[in-house]
């Protein structure tokens, strides 16, 4: 985001979602709208959100906040990443107002934000937490031994 007209917030700002009636606090939001760069409270003109989905949030972020999310006509991608799969689905506005689903999974190469012009490489996404394999070996070593 550095040198462009957007911002990136990162879950310590508050969401309206005024067709809602709501606020939220996503994981990762992109404004890229003049209204919210002077925002102290909350913004409410994101042009993405992105949800990282835990066992306790993954039905209501794809649910509820989803179907609330779509009301904000500034939105124009919508991102879950699923640590524990290791999947990045992203959701795109069209010109018809519809939205089209895109995964992206190891070996990809980079997941596209077109909305904002970037692309990130997948790897980087996942880069700090353990491998699948790393995390059963994890699990194994910690587990109780049988007696």
């Amino acid at each position: 985001m550095r040198g462009g007209p957007c911002q990136a917030y990162v879950a310590d700002l508050k969401l309206r979602v005024e067709a809602a009636d709501a606020f939220f606090y996503p994981d990762v939001m992109v404004s890229c709208d003049p209204r919210d760069q002077v925002a102290s409270r909350f913004i409410g003109h994101p042009t993405l959100i992105t949800e990282v989905l835990s066992d306790s949030t993954a039905a209501f972020d794809r649910g509820n906040e989803f179907a609330a999310y779509r009301g904000l006509d500034s939105l124009r991608e919508f991102v879950l990443v699923d640590i524990e799969a290791r999947r990045v689905e992203t959701f795109r506005r069209t010109e018809d107002n519809d939205w089209l689903f895109h995964e992206y999974l190891p070996g990809c190469g980079d997941c596209a934000f077109p909305a904002l012009g970037v692309s990130v490489p997948f790897d980087e996404i996942f880069e700090n937490l353990p491998s699948p394999e790393q995390e059963g070996s994890l699990d194994s070593e910690s587990a109780p031994a049988e007696s």
